[in-house]
């Protein structure tokens, strides 16, 4: 989404202390330190050329900031009981159809809500009959508002009418192998695997699949590596090393965007034809052991058998962690994508270890300018110039913020 909507009057004090309305303002000191970072001629350029009949644009590392502002206007999530009774919101558990209408994952159970945050209705269960799910895994949403819910039980999307109604269950060609699915009239868009041999690794696919035929369309090979981290209970398998390029995704409608490389180069497919091909010349960051540290967090628990009696969790440090997968050279230049309804996409990129910034991109592939780190990303997309990002409490509690984005001069 490129929001066309400008405004240049002030906003009076009332506004903008009125509760519940958050405002990210790019300030003239960010705008001033933006242009005389990237002030060299020689860092500003797009060109764009043809080659077999994909189009390749390539763009300059000079940014162009946008003077853009992000409104709150209501946030979902985080009440102890109820319809808002979810703590995480991701690009898996959280969609709209055309109308903007949310859809809401939360467990086996999905609540709708209305553009303006009120609460429609909710279905699903835990089960195996109709309209219930044993394993759910990410939602679907068309934009006629059908909703599927992925099943890792069987492999198979548990489908709702737009009014919360059961319908047949849909068998997917291929076993999802993580992250999100996407469906648009006759086809869907997920990733699957093969090859997962601890010699070959896995074979991660993006693929598309239209009346029953399948394309692949972006492949990455990660290494399936069996470790045994020091103090760790247990060895674990298929965790590469750290900062190991994966397929970044992001689609909407027919238009589908990826990118499986530790460069800044983004494919785009237009109904399942690559069309085009963009690129910055922004060279990927060293990976350090400090890089390494902070991306493992805390590490992570796992389960501890002895014989089939279960002896709970345990703990695997981060150090543990890492010092056992080893780490990559250097990190992915590109974080995440989102993309909005008309084709415009938002890419999250690593400009240094400690720096992130969201450049966008309007359908065409048109570089439209950069945003600052504290930006929120999108989740979602809305009709009028909304999104829809999530936003972690102090307590860890994810909540969905939505935005109005208002363009600046």
């Amino acid at each position: 989404m490129a929001p066309s909507t400008k405004r240049n009057s002030a906003r009076s004090s009332d506004h903008r202390t009125a509760r519940n309305t958050q405002v990210y303002l790019l300030s003239a000191s960010l705008l001033f330190l933006s242009i005389a970072c990237s002030d060299d001629p020689e860092q500003h350029y797009t060109t764009r050329r043809d080659s077999a009949g994909i189009e390749i644009i390539e763009i300059g590392a000079g940014d162009k900031l946008l003077a853009w502002e992000f409104e709150e206007e209501f946030r979902l999530g985080g009440k102890d009981v109820g319809p808002e009774a979810f703590y995480r919101v991701g690009p898996s558990n959280a969609k709209t159809d055309s109308l903007g209408n949310i859809y809401i994952l939360n467990g086996a159970r999905f609540s709708t809500f209305s553009p303006e945050g009120r609460f429609l209705w909710a279905a699903g269960t835990e089960g195996g009959g109709p309209g219930e799910i044993r394993l759910p895994g990410p939602i679907a949403v068309t934009p006629g508002g059908t909703v599927g819910v992925y099943d890792w039980n069987g492999a198979k999307l548990v489908r709702f009418d737009s009014e919360g109604r059961a319908l047949d269950r849909l068998a997917l060609q291929f076993s999802l192998n993580r992250g999100k699915i996407h469906v648009y009239n006759n086809s869907m868009v997920y990733l699957t695997w093969g090859g997962a041999s601890l010699e070959e690794g896995a074979d991660i696919r993006l693929v598309r699949i239209e009346n029953g035929s399948a394309s692949v369309l972006a492949l990455v090979n990660i290494p399936n590596n069996k470790i045994k981290p020091p103090g760790c209970p247990v060895g674990l398998a298929g965790r590469p090393p750290v900062f190991t390029p994966e397929t970044r995704w992001a689609a909407a409608r027919d238009n589908i965007a990826v990118t499986s490389t530790a460069d800044y180069t983004v494919n785009v497919f237009v109904q399942g034809e690559h069309t085009r091909i963009v690129r910055r010349a922004i060279e990927p960051i060293p990976a350090t052991e400090a890089d390494g540290l902070r991306e493992m967090g805390g590490g992570i628990s796992v389960g501890f058998m002895r014989g089939r009696s279960s002896t709970g969790q345990r703990p695997c440090s981060g150090a543990a962690l890492l010092e056992a997968q080893g780490m990559a050279e250097v990190m992915p230049v590109i974080k995440r994508m989102a993309m909005a309804p008309d084709g415009a996409l938002w890419v999250e990129t690593r400009k240094d270890a400690d720096d992130t910034s969201i450049d966008v991109f309007d359908s065409s592939g048109d570089y439209q300018g950069t945003l600052p780190q504290e930006t929120p990303f999108p989740v979602i997309f809305l009709p009028g110039n909304k999104i829809g990002a999530a936003i972690r409490n102090d307590d860890g509690v994810d909540h969905l913020v939505i935005y109005r984005v208002v363009i600046g001069e």
